[in-house]
């Protein structure tokens, strides 16, 4: 048993997918509501975390359980438009912390697959200009999107 989201969690079982990244999952659970989810290497944990149970005592019954996947955006930053530099807040599931660059580059980020992601850049300009731009990424699911971002 662990604290998980702020409550108390029990590991039931693991498991492999099959070919077509389907999986099932049977185990006996405590005698109290409870909610599933499952989580796996690289995932972030399936569905919405919620404090509502999805699995009822006493009943006989199926959870349906995805996991949501990763994705990856790739983002070609270019000095085009004369500014100093740029920086790029946090990619919503990504690992990397706030980027900044005051040249070309290239660089990966991890994200939220199968989401629309907002990159949110702040471009800098001596003395003291300072622009935001968004930028729309539709990611997909354990495949990378490519992203040009111009400052």
């Amino acid at each position: 048993m662990n604290c998980t989201y702020g409550a108390e969690t029990f590991f039931l079982d693991s498991v492999r997918t099959d070919e077509n990244g389907r999986f099932k999952l049977s185990a006996d659970a405590p005698s109290e509501n409870l909610y599933v989810f499952a989580s796996a290497y690289r995932h972030f944990p399936g569905g919405k975390l919620t404090m509502r149970p999805n699995v009822k005592r006493g009943q006989n019954q199926k959870v349906d359980i995805e996991l949501t996947p990763y994705s990856w955006i790739k983002m070609n930053v270019l000095n085009t438009l004369g500014n100093d530099r740029i920086g790029i807040n946090r990619i919503l599931g990504g690992g990397v912390d706030n980027f900044f660059s005051s040249n070309d580059t290239t660089f990966y980020s991890v994200a939220l697959g199968n989401k629309s992601i907002d990159v949110i850049c702040f471009r800098y300009k001596a003395p003291n200009f300072r622009e935001s731009i968004q930028y729309a990424v539709n990611t997909i699911g354990q495949d990378t999107v490519v992203v040009t971002i111009e400052f």
